[in-house]
């Protein structure tokens, strides 16, 4: 039987949670800010192209990676919302 290699790109949304840290400068009336707390970051559900995933279904290293990536990704975006 031909065997074909093929690289495709699907388009993944991930559910991330996570505590957020107060900072600030340390000075008096300095501005304050939050920041995601990275060792509390959680997957709590996957969408492959819209179609959900069940983290529990997907093999451990598959899981790791997932959340690895998903956490990674939302720290770059930064945008937290309650």
């Amino acid at each position: 039987m031909p065997t074909q290699f093929v690289t495709f790109t699907v388009e993944v949304t991930a559910r991330v949670d996570c505590e957020m840290e107060r900072n600030d400068y340390g000075i008096k009336g300095s501005p304050v800010w939050y920041e995601p707390n990275p060792d509390t970051m959680d997957v709590s559900s996957i969408a492959f192209d819209d179609v959900n995933i069940s983290l529990d279904g997907l093999s451990k290293d598959v899981r790791d990676l997932i959340e690895e990536k998903a956490a990674e990704a939302a720290m770059e975006k930064g945008e937290w919302h309650d």
